[in-house]
């Protein structure tokens, strides 16, 4: 079949221009591929509006049987008006959506979008094997983790979640990958996380995955070979926990070190307890750090232990200092979030001269959010925090940047807090950290880049 893979850029891309080249995307495609089947994979982040995009994907269609679209909660507005003009113009064509919102979602987004399926949960099983059946003309109700209009019984649909023991990675399309726009590339090793963090959300909690580590690291190493295309020759590992295991970590970058003397920077995901592993760092010191992302999420130990990191703030400073004394505090950065549902002025600040004293101390970078109401298990239990949204305020392109819903997700905070909140920022000005104004606040210290930035979660 003649298939288009695409997704459709965030209504947030002008506020967040993308950084890295969209996985899924690249990934199915190459799969679809290997199926047999006749694939163009459109980037959106080619074109400049979504308006473009649209225009540019529907001329494409001409000639397609099958679109499938991934779906974020931050696109999903662009990606139901797009299904519907696609729709519109071939009634006769075939889409197909997946992804972590429809996984989320899947009624909705199906009766929304007017697509043909939905795919719920992880789709490298099931798409092949619907487009498989449309091709010979056979119902696709049937396939595991696919909900049509048919579907007889919608709510017994189960996430597919794969079983990766022995599994390898699929090897993206990067030949496809559009040169000079992104400043690096994406692979996984791994899924899922072995935590289970109520803001999160990551479909497979408490439930960490890995494939086969040989053949992830050939997907690295093939992945690799297009970094070049890339403005800083940069791979960013998406797994949500690297470093769940610490032994195959480790393995996994002395096997790449080894295979390879092509220049490139790596980024991964790790997480606080793991990084105090006997030898971690010091492998992570071996490479060619680009980023080393943890989630730290709050500043004060009960809200750690509230929201389920599993850690404390404790072995948080152990984890800063172990980085700072390996060389490491460049690439480091710890990530807090401020303004969950049950947080007042006060845990707000504890969290941000928290976040400030790690960049004093050990020269680490901070990225400090406001708090997002996404899928999540907070979502699931927001009625607790009388937040009276639905699935329908993601269909709004900006619903993040809706006043309603913005103070319906800080039901313990006031303007005034907010102001006050901005006011103690703003006194990290007498430590020559510059403030930036407007839809995101951004604390830059000047000479050695090291940042707090609060913006969109």
């Amino acid at each position: 079949m003649n298939v288009i893979v695409t997704r459709t850029p965030a209504g947030s891309a002008a506020l967040d221009p993308p950084t890295l080249a969209p996985l899924g995307i690249y990934a199915l495609g190459a799969l679809l591929r290997l199926s047999n089947h006749e694939v163009r994979i459109i980037d959106p982040y080619v074109v400049v509006t979504q308006l473009e995009f649209a225009e540019h994907l529907v001329d494409a269609a001409r000639t397609a049987d099958v679109v499938a679209l991934s779906a974020n909660s931050y696109n999903w507005a662009s990606t139901h008006q797009t299904v519907r003009l696609l729709k519109r113009a071939y009634p006769e064509l075939k889409v197909v959506i997946g992804g972590i919102h429809p996984t989320y979602f899947p009624e909705h987004c199906l009766r929304l979008a007017r697509a043909d399926a939905v795919v719920v949960g992880e789709g490298e099983d099931a798409l092949p094997q619907m487009l498989d059946a449309m091709q010979r003309g056979e119902a696709i109700d049937g396939i595991p983790g696919v909900l049509t209009p048919d579907s007889p019984d919608p709510a017994r649909l189960q996430r597919q979640l794969l079983d990766l023991e022995g599994r390898s990675p699929i090897t993206p399309a990067y030949e496809d990958v559009p040169a000079g726009i992104y400043d690096g590339l994406c692979v996984e090793t791994s899924r899922g996380c072995m935590a289970n963090c109520c803001f999160c959300s990551v479909a497979s909690r408490r439930n960490w995955r890995s494939f086969d580590v040989d053949g992830a690291v050939r997907s690295l190493l093939a992945s690799m070979r297009h970094v070049d295309k890339t403005s800083k020759q940069f791979l960013y590992l998406v797994d949500d926990c690297f470093t769940a295991s610490p032994t195959r970590a480790k393995e996994i970058m002395a096997k790449v070190t080894a295979a390879t003397t092509q220049a490139f920077s790596l980024g991964v995901e790790a997480r606080i307890n793991n990084l105090l592993h006997d030898g971690l760092v010091d492998s992570l010191a071996r490479m060619n750090m680009g980023l080393i992302q943890t989630g730290v999420e709050c500043g004060y130990d009960d809200g750690i232990k509230r929201i389920g990191k599993g850690t404390s703030l404790d072995r948080v400073m152990r984890a800063a200092e172990s980085l700072s004394k390996a060389g490491l505090a460049g690439p480091s950065m710890f990530s807090f979030i401020i303004g969950f549902p049950w947080e007042t002025r006060m845990e707000c600040l504890r969290t941000i001269h928290f976040a400030a004293s790690l960049i004093e101390k050990y020269g680490i970078r901070v990225n400090l959010t406001w708090y997002s109401l996404i899928p999540s298990w907070i979502w699931e239990n927001r009625a607790q925090w009388n937040i009276p949204f639905d699935e329908s305020v993601f269909d709004n392109d900006l619903w993040f940047l809706v006043d309603d819903y913005w103070w319906s997700m800080h039901p313990s905070m006031s303007p005034n807090d907010f102001r006050a909140i901005e006011d103690v920022i703003s006194t990290y000005a007498d430590m020559h950290i510059q403030v930036r104004r407007g839809s995101e606040f951004r604390l830059l210290n000047a000479d050695d880049q090291r940042m707090i930035c609060i913006t969109p979660s």
